[in-house]
């Protein structure tokens, strides 16, 4: 009887340590986890935000291009706490995106709160035409999509948006 108890506490000895081999595993490993996961989802909404900040310059280089007056209406995506307005006397779009967990990304200039951490991160695209009106698209926790309209009368080009 003195060998079966002497096994029965080998194992229960052995599932101890694997017990123990868990929890420090998750104390170690779920921080870094939701560290590395807010990062990349602020990588993921700069990208986004900057990608159709770029649809809209595009679109208003192209509308600008045309000779005649013309028309472009098409649908862009605004991720959660970002916006993208115009500058008209800059001539440029601007993106501004909220970071929750900040990562450098070569395409925006940074913000940084009193403690020296980076709050947001901003940049602009520069437009080959002067604009007559312009737009700002905000999107706290709302509706990502907004309808962007661009016309051209004449050498006028107005640019719409709508949520």
């Amino acid at each position: 009887m003195a060998v079966f108890n002497i096994k029965g506490q080998t194992s229960i000895e052995f599932l101890l340590i694997i017990l123990i081999m868990l929890i420090y595993l998750f104390t170690v490993i779920n921080p870094a986890l939701q560290n590395s996961s807010t990062a990349l989802l602020d990588t993921k909404r700069v990208a986004q935000n900057i990608q159709h900040a770029n649809i809209i310059a595009d679109n208003i280089n192209e509308i600008g291009s045309l000779s005649g007056d013309s028309k472009k209406t098409f649908w862009v995506f605004v991720p959660e706490k970002s916006s993208i307005d115009c500058d008209v006397l800059g001539k440029k779009i601007d993106y501004v995106i909220e970071l929750e967990n900040p990562a450098e990304v070569e395409s925006c200039s940074y913000e940084q709160d009193e403690n020296g951490e980076i709050q947001r991160c901003r940049g602009n695209i520069k437009l080959n035409y002067s604009l007559n009106s312009c737009f700002t698209i905000l999107n706290g926790n709302e509706t990502p999509k907004a309808k962007i309209i661009i016309s051209k009368t004449g050498e006028q080009i107005n640019v719409q948006a709508t949520e």
